[in-house]
């Protein structure tokens, strides 16, 4: 049942008089799903795969990815308008560290504001 209420709810999304606002996890819905309806993207979790136990045990590489795969989900063709793209983590957190360490340097997609 929860499945199904899922994918309604993805149904209705950007549709007049539907919700403007739709909450996915990145680990349930990573893929198989198009969201050009939306203009922003607002990531909470920098960690997208269900085999990950912290941060530190994804690689770069798959992290970029797929934080890559989650913006594409918007990013993508009938997409006309310009999508913004957040991050959101606490001072301090490992999150933090992440984005302002070890992956600052690549601008394609870890860019510090």
């Amino acid at each position: 049942a929860e499945l199904s209420v899922s994918m309604e709810s993805l149904r209705r999304f950007g549709r007049e008089g539907s919700p403007r606002v739709l909450v996915l996890s990145s680990q349930h819905h990573a893929s198989g799903i198009n969201l050009q309806a939306a203009r922003f993207l607002i990531i909470v979790h920098p960690y997208c795969t269900p085999s990950a136990s912290c941060p530190e045990a994804v690689s770069y590489g798959a992290l970029r990815a797929y934080e890559m795969q989650a913006i594409g989900r918007v990013r993508r063709y009938p997409q006309t308008l310009p999508v913004q793209v957040y991050r959101l983590f606490a001072e301090g957190s490992v999150e933090q560290g992440l984005y302002s360490g070890r992956y600052a340097s690549d601008t394609s997609v870890f860019k510090k504001e």
